[in-house]
């Protein structure tokens, strides 16, 4: 307990002194002498005051300043003590033994005090001085005789480290220090200073205490806030949320009225708000995001080339000119042979990178046009038609100009064509000619006439003749070697013809006109017209091609010669198969303006429009979101066909075989290559049985009739290893645990074999028990533990003991057709036609069995092992893998016959089924609510569906009734909004975002 001390008396300061002490030591006692200057702070404080002496230290109360000695002493002269830090760095410093001397010279030796550290003083009282010889600290002024008067007080601090004022011992030598600069004896500075101590303790509880009343009060009062807060902020959070998901349902509902073509069509903008709802909802809309993506399947990419042009109804040139340098309109466009870049002209010539969307940039002059566009055979030069009715050559690569103008047309030059060797160059007028140039000599022969302005004009594919129409409602051909005219006019259109093509075979010819077809009849409207024309004999090749209303503006062979792109007026592009007559698949709908030009090559179709928009299509999209699987070609480039004997569980390796089973290849679904299994040696050309392909789709192996078992590397096709099993009977089941470090066989002997991959021994003895063939093999996740299904019963070991765990574990009254384990281990999960069973694997006691009438046609389990999946004629049910309990209730998965194939994704998000009726289907796992339409997939049943480990693809292999089949693909749900966004060239901006989404919501770019 304190005791109350005295009150002292305040000294008082003199107003010509600033400082009581001044600290003078080396930079390196710069600890030793903030000790010092904190204890002097602290002993004697009085309650109230900040410190109780005021002490000047140079690094807490000298400035920078090029006059530094001079602050120094200027300091100095207004202290009343000067404390010196003696060690052997103080000893080294010229500024200590410098301040020390100023010291002396101004002030004398009183008023001085020392601190020791690291060394030691001897006083010689004979010279009234330090002793030189056994002083190590002493400094130089101070070992002069005569320096000092007498003997000066100091303290030794040097085994007081880290020179804390709260350390009792330093505390007191500190007092020692303190009390002569006090001015008061140390007992009396002490007693004051403990008398200060119990004060401030006291006060400081006094404070804590009224504090923690405060701070209780305050607690309670912020808690009340708080809550108050916390609900005022949770209903305003909820009013958001409710503003937000009532935007999001109206952006979905908007995407899908443009979609649909409930209101004005924009496919642009229905993207960006699918989009858009899914940011601000918090709970987002796979199917929203899937319907737009089915309904936009046909469309690659969406180029944004300027704004919709509007012809003006006055004819004024001026008015002409005017919209068409306003809006930027594409009247023609031509693909490069590569299929990786499109060229547009209009007012200007520019080019297009046709993968990403993205303007290229080129030096092209835009001063005079381009009203007709075309690229060289080679893709290295264009040939453009200017405003001057000229014609330009440029370089496609550089963006400069070849040579001068071709001139000779007196009117618009509608359309330029290379010849295929790219000798010459062909171009149709307004002026009703055709020229036909020598690129070379830059010179035209006479000119090819009409009755009337030629519109367009093509060249056959071995360059021999030309094909042309125009407004005088004729198709001519002619010789372009000879400048003469082909047989007579072919007059089959009942108006102008705007468009003409030489199919790359060479036995077609194709036109597109408007108005009515002579003798066809019209009522909603002008049916614009297409005719195919057989090229030798300039005959049209059976009816016309109908179906655009207005005018038909272009035309396009594929380059395999089989199908035709038309484009219209109308908006639409339309394919036709050459040897039916018939259109292939929908309209493709988007444009909503005059299509003006199309282009067909590399598996895409181009297209520009006076909408402002350049697409470019998929030509194989003609069916929804999915597309067929090209098969790959071997090294040599031959087809890889045959039977599939393997599928990897991720769908991304293949293992096929020619009829003989002789040839094997395993094929790389992602890169589309194929690599051969090498079948050399005569020991693994037994006919195979059985074969597997692992997890990781590293390794593949095969059961042989002679009951051997040979792994192949799968990336280089070379044998691993050759393993004779042992079996008694016929190898029946093959499996690879999760790893693929062990490799498990089963037997028509009634027995299991396991093998480590690694050493290729095998482990322990073989596993027994079954009665039976065992058909059915599966791992546990960990490899610890085999199941098998054998007839009717469950099997499950223990593989490193070889013991079964109980006995064949029975319950169902069909043959087992699968056994799986749960993703921990614990429960394996058996399926038969009738039944699903779930028995607990360490118990080997049955848990549950689901059962259906009539009975259950697939089975899928969850990745995660929390539950699986059934099919039950056009059902789908859910249930829980560990008790067997059903979740919800059946789903409505398909429409015809049966689910014939289900699985889930590896993210237990979504399960996927397909179905007799030739489509696929994608449903929320959790709550069972189906994502979006069913889309439509390939001409058969679909009998095995696997999903891309990162859920951004899903294969199918699907069959007919005529026993032939493929595959199909389409992008899976992790990839839906990156193909969505894929399709665009520009993001929302801020102002649409302001206007379609909402101004109250922050603007975040959709894409």
């Amino acid at each position: 307990m304190c005791a109350q001390a005295p009150e002292l008396q305040a000294r008082e300061q003199e107003s010509s002194v600033d400082f009581d002490a001044f600290i003078s030591y080396a930079h390196g006692d710069r600890p030793v002498a903030a000790g010092i200057q904190k204890g002097l702070h602290r002993i004697g404080r009085r309650v109230g005051r900040l410190h109780a002496l005021r002490v000047f230290r140079d690094a807490t109360d000298l400035t920078a300043s090029p006059d530094l000695w001079g602050k120094v002493t200027d300091a100095m002269d207004r202290a009343r003590y000067l404390i010196v830090v003696l060690s052997p760095r103080s000893v080294a410093s010229h500024w200590v033994n410098k301040e020390v001397t100023h010291w002396l010279q101004e002030r004398g030796p009183d008023q001085l005090l020392f601190v020791v550290t690291d060394g030691h003083l001897k006083w010689d009282e004979t010279t009234g001085r330090f002793d030189p010889d056994r002083s190590d600290v002493a400094l130089p002024v101070l070992t002069e005789p005569g320096a000092l008067t007498t003997e000066p007080f100091y303290v030794d601090v040097t085994d007081d480290a880290p020179w804390d004022p709260r350390a009792p011992l330093f505390r007191e030598k500190v007092t020692d220090l303190a009390a002569p600069i006090h001015g008061k004896p140390k007992y009396e500075l002490a007693s004051d200073d403990v008398r200060e101590q119990c004060r401030f303790r006291r006060l400081r509880r006094a404070a804590v205490a009224g504090l923690v009343l405060l701070t209780v009060l305050a607690l309670a009062a912020a808690a009340i806030a708080f809550d108050r807060q916390q609900e005022a902020e949770s209903q305003r959070n909820e009013a958001v949320r409710q503003r937000n998901e009532a935007i999001a349902l109206r952006l979905v509902s908007d995407a899908e009225s443009m979609l649909a073509g409930a209101r004005a069509r924009d496919d642009v903008r229905a993207i960006q708000e699918t989009m858009a709802a899914q940011q601000i909802s918090l709970t987002p809309n796979p199917g929203a995001v899937l319907r737009t993506l089915d309904a936009l399947a046909s469309t690659e990419k969406i180029i944004r080339t300027g704004s919709p042009y509007f012809i003006p109804t006055t004819g004024n040139l001026d008015d002409l000119k005017r919209a068409a340098e306003t809006s930027r309109p594409v009247f023609s466009m031509a693909l490069s042979p590569d299929g990786h870049r499109i060229a547009t002209g209009g007012i200007e010539l520019r080019v297009w990178d046709a993968d990403s969307g993205e303007q290229v940039d080129l030096p092209f002059r835009t001063d005079r046009g381009a009203l007709a566009v075309a690229y060289s055979p080679d893709g290295h030069r264009i040939a453009t038609s200017d405003v001057d009715n000229s014609i330009q050559l440029w370089d496609a690569d550089t963006g400069t100009p070849i040579g001068d103008p071709l001139t000779g047309h007196t009117n618009d030059v509608r359309s330029v064509v290379f010849s295929p060797d790219g000798r010459r160059l062909a171009s149709a007028s307004t002026d009703t000619t055709i020229r036909v140039w020598d690129l070379e000599t830059r010179l035209s022969g006479a000119p090819l006439t009409h009755d009337g302005a030629v519109l367009d004009v093509a060249f056959s594919p071995d360059g021999h003749r030309l094909v042309s129409g125009s407004d005088d409602k004729a198709v001519r051909v002619w010789d372009a070697d000879k400048g003469e005219l082909v047989g007579e006019p072919m007059r089959q259109h009942g108006n102008h013809v705007w468009s003409v093509a030489f199919s790359g075979d060479g036995r077609h010819i194709v036109s597109g006109s408007e108005g009515v077809v002579p003798g066809a009849g019209a009522p909603s409207g002008l049916t614009a017209s297409i005719i195919l024309w057989d090229a030798e004999t300039r005959n049209p090749v059976g009816e016309p091609l109908a179906g655009h209303e207005g005018i038909v503006t272009s035309v396009a062979f594929s380059p395999d010669s089989h199908r035709i792109v038309s484009g219209g007026s109308d908006g639409g592009l339309r394919l036709w198969e050459v040897e039916t007559g018939r259109q292939i698949g929908p309209t493709l709908l988007g444009h909503t303006g005059y299509v003006m030009s199309v282009a067909y090559g590399h598996g895409r179709i181009a297209s520009t429009s006076f909408d402002g928009t350049m697409r470019v299509w998929r030509d194989d999209r003609q069916v929804g979101v999915g597309h067929s699987w090209t098969e790959p070609t071997t090294p040599s480039g031959a087809p890889v066909d045959g039977p599939m004997l393997a599928m990897a569980p991720d769908g991304r390796r293949m293992v096929r075989a020619d009829a003989s089973r002789e040839t094997l290849w395993a094929l790389d679904l992602d890169e589309g290559s194929a690599v051969s299994l090498q079948r050399q040696s005569a020991e693994h050309r037994s006919p195979l049985v059985v074969a597997e392909i692992s997890r990781d789709g590293s390794r593949i192996a095969f059961a042989l009739e002679d009951r051997s078992i040979v792994v192949f590397d799968a990336d280089s096709g070379g044998v691993v290893r050759v393993v004779a099993t042992g079996f008694e009977g016929a190898i029946s089941s093959l499996t690879f645990s999760a790893d693929a470090r062990l490799i498990a066989a089963g037997s028509e002997d009634k027995s299991v074999r396991v093998w480590d991959v690694v050493s290729w021994r095998t482990l322990g003895v073989p596993l027994t028990g079954p009665a039976g063939t065992v058909s059915h093999l599966a791992f546990g996740p960990d490899g610890r533990r085999l199941a098998a299904g054998e007839g009717k019963s469950v099997w499950i070991w223990d593989v490193e003991s070889a013991r079964p765990i109980g006995g064949p574990l029975q319950g169902h009254d069909w043959d087992i057709t699968s056994v799986v384990f749960g993703a921990d281990g614990h429960r394996v999960i058996s399926y038969s036609g009738d039944s699903v069973a779930v028995w607990d694997a360490d118990t080997a006691r049955q848990v549950a069995q689901p059962r259906a009438a009539p009975s259950f046609d697939r089975f899928a389990i969850s990745p995660n092992g929390k539950f699986f999946v059934v099919a039950e004629g056009l059902d789908l049910r859910r249930f829980d893998a560990l008790t067997g309990e059903p979740i919800g209730s059946p789903m409505r998965a398909h429409t015809s016959v049966m689910v014939s194939s289900i699985t889930v994704t590896n993210d237990g998000r979504f399960i996927v089924s397909g179905g007799a009726d030739q489509t696929l289907r994608f449903w929320d796992a959790t709550t069972g609510e189906p994502v979006g339409e069913p889309l439509k997939g390939p001409d058969g049943w679909i009998i095995e569906i696997h999903v891309a480990p990162d859920s951004r693809t899903v294969r199918a292999v699907w069959l007919d009734l005529n026993n032939s089949g493929g595959m199909h693909v389409w992008p899976g749900p992790a990839s839906w909004e990156d193909e969505l966004c894929s399709k665009l060239t520009e993001d929302m901006s801020r102002e649409q975002w302001s206007k379609w989404v909402s101004d109250k919501i922050e603007y975040d770019p959709p894409c």
